[in-house]
């Protein structure tokens, strides 16, 4: 009590800290988008596909792959060899 008003408080540890306030800005914009694309997906509007793990095009940029299974995703992306003859 303060004189005659009641007073409560909650402290509660920062999950994360942002170095700048750009930073903080860009955290709440994709926690937003986030909010946004599920709802979109929990409506209906959106669908989402499944995609096989041979056909991810993310690894080529994510993961050491063998020389076919990189070339075929290459091939995906249309990545072409600027020394291969046209």
């Amino acid at each position: 009590m303060l004189g005659s008003s009641p007073i409560s408080w909650k402290s509660k540890k920062q999950t994360t800290i942002s170095r700048s306030f750009a930073e903080d800005e860009y955290r709440e914009m994709a926690y937003c988008c986030a909010k946004v694309k599920w709802e979109l997906l929990v409506n209906g509007d959106i669908t989402t596909a499944h995609i096989s793990t041979h056909q991810q095009l993310a690894d080529v940029f994510t993961k050491a792959l063998g020389a076919p299974q990189f070339s075929y995703l290459l091939s995906k992306l249309e990545v072409r060899d600027p020394r291969a003859p046209a």
